[in-house]
């Protein structure tokens, strides 16, 4: 032993002097395997428990059973989540969080539970670095903390009797505190995710006893909800942790059974009924109305192997036989009573079996509906489909309407035979109305025929103006003055209408009639008359 220290110090880097004056304050210090006191036995011992091992708690084989019962309920698939269950105490010693016993617990206990981290920032993470997380939001979430640490609860040095036997764990005898005893308390609760809201009576609150000797920390006894209680005794640092972590196993089971409604005290060896709990399913079954009393009452049946029609709210003739039998074996005076005997007495392991079953036939029903779900849409898709190819093969023919027919009407255009043109600019506006171009021609071909018309109209003026006055020339004699006039009108109606014959023959007539005035009076006399 004295080489090995010397050696330990030479690792360490140490001067031969300040070696020497350490290894005189190791040998004088509290950590007993570094120094005289401790014998080879306890080295060994301690040597033993420090090797890597496969640590079980007390509640293993309670797990797997709760497991089991939420199976053998019929509780569906659950996706749990736990807040930070941290510790409201100042007590440095004892851990600050116990989130992770909490997630490992409830993988322990297994489907159909399902833990959801609670990790906000890893899911803000993966989804900045661009990740695509399918998340899987939880329906109860779990709270509470480490609520209570008494200190010294016994007088140091004084011995008291420690007795009792609990989850397969017996022991008793004095104990000598030797370092006081104290005492940890964890409440938890459980809340909806999506209302935020806590669960009425969904709460646990628990205890564990520690002893704390020149060692360090111990675990003492349990004593917990429903007559829990045994005697335990650890020599180690982790005994803390290992104590906390059955608490916490426990408090889960308790927690979980309240919220499912589950007699989970049967899971826990030792553990007596919760009765409060029944004695509030019994009152709310009894202010239930008779169809909802009847579902729950055929859910049980169904647990305890009957064939009844689970989904009918209305007990039918067959299954009032089987009631009134359950009734008589049970000696039950009411509903009530049968309901809640019955559903504490479920055959956990055949009714798990019975609904895997039920499971396995619904799964394939499912399947098969889906599949022919799955054929009937594929048939829709692909008439819609064919549909939409018409629609467009038809949206396709209109289109290509439309552009032959603004071609027409715009080749005509360009030929000025409007009323021609707007034809099929009609025609384009028939199939689009919401085309602007063909309205726009349609306009300007309505504008264009209006100036023709108008135009028309003063041709037509001017030409009956100049034959009026070219007859009042002609009826009256020696009527200079009126040819002039005649003369002007023709002249303004043939710029008018440049074509017009009958306006030609008229300026040719009024000119040789004002050249014989010119001849007969003399040049520049023609007005003289």
């Amino acid at each position: 032993m004295h080489y090995q220290k010397i050696n330990f110090l030479r690792v360490c880097g140490l001067p031969a002097v300040a070696g020497v004056a350490a290894f005189l304050a190791l040998t004088l210090c509290s950590c007993a395997w570094m120094t005289a006191q401790t014998d080879n036995e306890e080295v060994k011992e301690l040597e033993q428990d420090m090797r890597a091992e496969k640590r079980t708690t007390v509640f293993e084989k309670s797990l797997a059973q709760f497991g089991l019962m939420l199976k053998g309920y019929g509780v569906p698939e659950t996706p749990v989540q736990s807040k930070n269950i941290g510790n409201q105490t100042a007590e440095q010693s004892v851990p600050s969080d116990l989130y992770v016993m909490v997630s490992t617990t409830i993988s322990k206990i297994g489907k159909p539970l399902i833990f959801i981290p609670y990790d906000v920032q890893y899911v803000i993470g993966e989804t900045t670095t661009g990740g695509n997380i399918q998340r899987i939001y939880p329906k109860v979430v779990i709270a509470g903390g480490i609520t209570g640490f008494d200190q010294d609860m016994v007088e140091k040095e004084r011995e008291m009797e420690a007795e009792g036997g609990w989850a397969g764990a017996s022991g008793g005898g004095r104990l000598s505190t030797q370092g006081g005893l104290s005492r940890v308390t964890i409440d938890l609760s459980m809340l909806d995710y999506k209302t935020q809201a806590y669960f009425p009576g969904v709460i646990t609150s628990n205890s564990i006893l520690l002893r704390k000797d020149r060692l360090g920390w111990g675990v003492f006894a349990y004593y917990m909800g429903n007559g829990a209680s045994f005697d335990y005794d650890l020599k180690h640092k982790q005994g803390v942790h290992a104590a906390l972590r059955t608490v916490v196993e426990f408090s889960l089971i308790e927690l979980l059974g309240k919220m499912f409604e589950v007699p989970y005290w049967k899971c826990i060896d030792g553990a007596e009924p919760d009765l409060k709990m029944a004695e509030r399913l019994r009152d709310e079954f009894s202010y239930l109305p008779e169809d909802k009393q009847a579902l729950k009452l055929k859910k049980i049946l169904f647990l305890h192997g009957y064939d009844v029609q689970r989904d009918v709210p209305v007990i039918q003739g067959f299954e009032e036989k089987i009631i009134r039998t359950e009734m008589n074996n049970l000696k039950c005076s009411s509903m009530a009573d049968l309901y809640i005997k019955l559903w504490n007495s479920v055959p956990v392991e055949k009714s798990s079996v019975r609904i895997a079953i039920e499971d396995r036939y619904r799964f394939r029903e499912e399947r098969e509906k889906q599949r022919l779900t799955e054929a009937e849409n594929k048939a829709k898709a692909a008439a819609a489909e064919q549909e939409k190819k018409q629609q467009e093969a038809v949206m396709q023919a209109k289109i290509n309407s439309f552009h032959a027919n603004v071609a027409n009407g715009d080749e005509l255009f360009k030929k000025q035979k409007y009323d021609d043109a707007a034809v099929f600019y009609a025609k384009a506006a028939e199939l689009f109305s919401g085309e602007a171009y063909p309205a726009q021609k349609l306009k300007e071909i309505r504008a264009i025929k209006a100036n023709a018309k108008a135009e028309t109209d003063q041709r037509t003026s001017l030409c009956a103006e100049a034959e009026r006055l070219f007859k009042s020339a002609e009826n009256s004699a020696f009527n200079q003055a009126g040819y002039k006039q005649a003369l002007q009108a023709v002249q303004a109606a043939l710029a008018a209408d440049p074509d017009n014959k009958k306006l030609a023959e008229m300026l040719k007539t009024i000119n040789t009639k004002l050249d014989k005035y010119k001849t007969v009076l003399g040049a520049g006399k023609e007005n003289e008359w």
